[in-house]
């Protein structure tokens, strides 16, 4: 096994969650070594972000799809801005390192296989998603419209993202909604969301840190009322956050793509382990 140091051989299986990749191949095999990592005996579940505006993309998408189902990840809105572009309903962006994988000879496999993620997983007590929850969900209704929107990808993947890039979503959850406009509108909460203000608005233009929030906007984690805490969600995509550990929440972004670190957690313990960020920040 290509991480499995010859000295722990005999260690029992581990399960770990990981931090947005964001194309940071070097730091991921540091990160790997440091996990004494098998494919044959452990489980990782990236939260997302495995691509773009780091340099191997490519190489984080292979290795990924490579380790079957030793690997779980679920979607993050940069993986989705690569199939938008892939089906035509998204331009290229100036910071994009995307151009390798739309070139590759593989590249039909690999969106093949990355279009047909989940945005939700579920894994004993936790749950894991690239960006968060919206506070009106209860834990079986977030899993509920997960799987309808990832339903809807892999389906119709041209129409759901050319949906979605359109912003056909609405800027709250209400029963009320179409459930074509829930389905987008959840697809766009779980890769995207940071904060909400007491109604459950949602600012999917703010990517600063808590203190820097919108007036009467918190992290959604932290949300008055919010009906999904009996799950430890376990998330990416809030750089500006970085590392958080709370009773029902962990945050693993750590900004490896800003020159910080890339970062896992074991999920039999709670451990957290750090990998220095390889490439330079973007």
């Amino acid at each position: 096994c290509t991480y499995l140091l010859e000295s722990d051989k005999c260690r029992r299986m581990a399960t770990f969650a990981l931090g947005d990749i964001q194309g940071c191949f070097d730091s991921l095999e540091s990160l790997l070594r440091m996990l004494d990592f098998c494919s044959k005996r452990d489980k990782i579940f990236p939260l997302g972000d495995m691509v773009n505006r780091g340099p191997k993309s490519l190489e984080v998408l292979r290795w990924a799809k490579g380790l079957g189902e030793a690997c779980m990840p679920v979607l993050g809105n940069h993986d989705l801005h690569l199939l938008g572009r892939a089906y035509g309903a998204r331009e290229a962006r100036p910071r994009d390192t995307l151009d390798e994988i739309l070139a590759a000879p593989d590249r039909n496999s690999l969106l093949d296989w990355l279009v047909k993620l989940p945005f939700i997983r579920e894994w004993q007590s936790f749950l894991f998603v690239h960006a968060g929850l919206l506070p009106q969900w209860s834990k079986s209704e977030a899993m509920r419209w997960g799987t309808k929107a990832s339903s809807s990808l892999q389906n119709e993947p041209s129409n759901f993202l050319n949906s979605l890039f359109a912003s056909n979503y609405a800027d709250r959850w209400r029963s009320s909604l179409p459930d074509e406009v829930k389905t987008v509108t959840a697809a766009a909460a779980l890769t995207r969301i940071r904060t909400c203000d007491p109604t459950g608005k949602m600012n999917f233009k703010f990517s600063g840190s808590p203190d820097q929030a919108p007036l009467d906007h918190l992290p959604w984690f932290k949300a008055i009322g919010r009906q999904s805490e009996s799950a430890v969600v376990v998330f990416g995509h809030w750089a500006a956050l970085g590392l958080s550990v709370g009773p029902t929440w962990t945050c693993l972004d750590t900004g490896c793509i800003w020159g910080r670190q890339l970062t896992a957690m074991r999920l039999e313990d709670g451990k957290i382990f750090s990998q220095p960020a390889k490439e330079s920040a973007r």
